[in-house]
């Protein structure tokens, strides 16, 4: 049969299918002509502008093609549904001799023509950085303005810092759409946050009695169809003060105290989040259902081992007892972890959920998961050793077999131990395996009995 006498339907079915493969979809839009416009608007979906060190053509010339394929073709600018800038930026006041401008310094007219004409298309936006950060103190006013603008329209819905300095926050607390904030290693600029600060300390912040800080009535504030759902935050403690400062004023549309999922990344705690985490989990978390303690936005490296200048393991990060709606609790554990008693989780989730259970009310909380990581820092880490003493840590599984069989935690149906070993080395055969998870049920019988426990171990391939 004639591909043209394909009915659209299923073509367009095939394509959808194929909708995450890239290659798949470049060559099902060589098929024919019916095919093409499906396959270009899952291609273009996410639009990516960036340092990619494999990439055939440097991001400067990759910028201009793009105008210019947008100019040259209106309907592709109704494709792009994300939009990420990766970029470096450097002091434009530096030396020549030192200076190397990013690309999005070079390309600020073509980029600003870029934003105008995905204004209409795109929903989700990420600045990132690139081998160094993305500082908008670097970028002229006309592009700073553009970038504010782009992200202030009410068709974005979800935003993600990564990376990202002085980038004006204030404003943000009345977008009216905001669906999901992810905010990491990001911060405003220093003359926000000192103008900010010489009206109000931290100290007020902390002192303020409950009913100065909640969210103010419906009647006094304006209320959007769309709230902030998802908040993720790793390192923007400055950036989160001030967004949670600002949000309480009768002007602010972006509203904390209804988000349903957080997602808190632990690498690199530092005094700004010390600070914010205890107020923000107190007065803003009401509605919280799944809450999330990550490691950190990204996959495990070398540098992220601690030494004697990483702070200890912050025990606020499990004020679990704040968040009276929890239904699902995630917690990754680095492997490198375990052997610093001082930055290992594990304790600090069993004094969390050993406070829940002393409360003589139900615990909403319903799956509990456990994810082990052993990811390599090199690709040839050998992690025998170290799994192996972790599957037998009766100090770990005996406990929380304790704590959560007991009577406030009926609503628990699933509690999921993780080891995910992947890109390492595990020098023992899947029988070995098979006795470490023995060895780990073996220490939660009551979990056990009710079936409730899983314990997987995901291999490397």
């Amino acid at each position: 049969m004639a591909t043209s006498a394909l009915p659209q339907e299923l073509i367009d079915g095939i394509i959808d299918a194929a909708e995450d493969d890239v290659q798949i979809l470049k060559a099902l839009g060589l098929v024919g002509t019916q095919w093409t416009p499906r396959t270009r608007k899952h291609l273009l979906k996410l639009l990516r502008l960036g340092e990619e060190l494999n990439h055939p053509l440097d991001p400067i010339t990759r910028c201009r093609q793009l105008v210019e394929i947008l100019e040259a073709n209106r309907e592709l600018r109704n494709h792009p549904k994300t939009l990420v800038i990766q970029c470096s930026t450097t002091d434009t006041d530096a030396e020549e001799k030192d200076r190397t401008l990013g690309w999005i310094q070079v390309c600020s007219e073509e980029f600003i023509k870029i934003l105008h004409m995905l204004r209409r298309s795109v929903n989700a936006v990420t600045f990132s950085q690139g081998a160094t950060a993305m500082n908008f103190a670097h970028l002229s006013p006309t592009l700073r303005e553009a970038l504010h603008s782009f992200v202030a329209r009410p068709n974005i819905v979800d935003l993600s810092l990564l990376g990202v300095h002085s980038m004006e926050m204030t404003s943000m607390v009345e977008h009216r759409s905001m669906e999901q904030l992810f905010i990491a290693f990001s911060a405003p600029p220093q003359a926000e946050m000192d103008a900010f600060l010489s009206k109000f300390s931290v100290r007020d912040l902390e002192q303020q009695p409950a009913s100065t800080i909640a969210p103010l009535p419906r009647s006094k504030r304006k209320i959007s169809s769309k709230f902030l759902r998802t908040l993720t935050v790793c390192g923007g403690g400055h950036a989160l003060y001030l967004l949670l400062s600002k949000s309480q004023s009768a002007q602010a549309t972006l509203h904390f105290s209804r988000i349903i999922s957080v997602t808190v990344g632990t690498v690199h705690w530092d005094q700004a989040m010390a600070m914010i985490w205890p107020y923000y989990l107190k007065s803003f978390c009401q509605n919280v259902q799944s809450y999330s303690v990550l490691h950190g936005p990204w996959k495990l490296m070398r540098s992220d081992i601690p030494d004697e200048t990483t702070l200890p393991f912050d025990p606020v990060v499990f004020s679990i007892d704040q968040l009276p709606r929890l239904r699902y609790l995630t917690v990754e554990v680095p492997h490198f972890s375990l052997s610093f008693p001082q930055h290992n989780p594990i304790p600090h989730l069993l004094e969390g959920l050993e406070t829940l259970a002393s409360s003589s009310k139900p615990v909403p909380l319903k799956r509990l998961t456990l994810d082990f990581n052993f990811g390599s820092l090199n690709g040839v880490d050998d992690v025998t050793k170290v799994l192996c003493e972790a599957s037998k840590r009766q100090d770990i599984w005996g406990r929380l077999d304790d704590i959560l069989s007991r009577r406030v935690f009926s609503s628990l149906t699933d509690v999921a131990v993780d080891m995910l070993i992947r890109r390492c080395k595990f020098d023992q055969s899947v029988d070995v395996l098979e006795e470490l998870k023995s060895a780990v049920l073996s220490y939660m019988p009551n979990l056990g009995e009710q079936s409730k426990i899983k314990v997987i171990f995901y291999l490397p391939s």
